[in-house]
């Protein structure tokens, strides 16, 4: 997804901040069955509203991210999320623009359910998603 060129601290305060919910959340046992210890209100799609960038929170603890200039990052992020708190997060790999490499970071976040919002704060300010 290519998107309009960003200050470099903006790109980076953007991707820091989508990292939300993310931590190392273990594999599904090993007997083939794809993990859903993740799963919740908080899963699926969400769309950036303080910078254009996209976040698919799954089921399994995985999460993707598509953010500005050409950044792209996946990784893995901890179980169970909720409404609000402090989640870590690993970034398994990290490419282009802007992107957070890949390591383990710690993020404040916001969920209402209801409002469909997710709000993160990395430490450089709070971030807002909805649905798409």
């Amino acid at each position: 997804m290519r998107h309009a060129r960003w200050d470099s601290r903006v790109r980076r305060v953007a991707f820091i901040a989508s990292l939300l919910a993310l931590a190392a959340c273990g594999d599904s046992g090993g007997d083939g069955d794809v993990s859903t210890e993740c799963a919740g209100d908080h899963t699926g799609e969400w769309a950036g509203t303080t910078v254009m960038d996209f976040l698919a929170l799954g089921a399994n603890c995985s999460y993707a991210y598509d953010g500005v200039d050409g950044c792209e990052s996946s990784g893995t992020y901890a179980a169970p999320l909720g409404d609000s708190g402090n989640v870590q997060v690993e970034i398994a790999a990290s490419t282009g623009g802007e992107c957070l490499p890949v390591g383990n970071y710690q993020c404040s976040y916001m969920f209402d359910m209801q409002a469909a919002t997710l709000s993160i704060d990395c430490g450089a300010g709070s971030f807002e998603y909805s649905r798409p």
